[in-house]
């Protein structure tokens, strides 16, 4: 008798991207309500200093560090780069103060 094995889980890079993009929806939603709260205007600045994006870099840095050799992507000979993903760079960027400015502006 023989018996056919697969792999049923995902990547892990592409698990790791899926964590990413729900930990930043999170934190959007997250942020969208307490852009809303009565008085967080007066605040948002300060609001923006002290979130605690710590988990979501953490996957970010793994990401940007282990994407390319868990993709297999190909080195761009002029470059010494990896090459781009649809003509962008797989590297993403970590959440921070500057990143609730661009998604909320006080």
């Amino acid at each position: 008798m023989f018996v056919e094995l697969r792999g049923e889980a995902l990547p892990r890079y592409m698990q790791r991207a899926a964590e990413i993009d729900r930990a930043v929806r999170r934190h959007h939603d997250e942020l969208q309500r307490a852009y809303e709260a009565p008085g967080a205007r007066e605040r948002w600045r300060e609001i923006a200093r002290s979130w605690n994006f710590a988990a979501v870099n953490q996957l970010i840095r793994e990401h940007n560090e282990w994407y390319p050799l868990e993709a297999a992507l190909p080195m761009d000979p002029r470059t010494g780069d990896y090459v781009r993903i649809r003509g962008r760079s797989y590297r993403r960027a970590e959440l921070g103060p500057h990143w609730v400015l661009e998604q909320f502006p006080p």
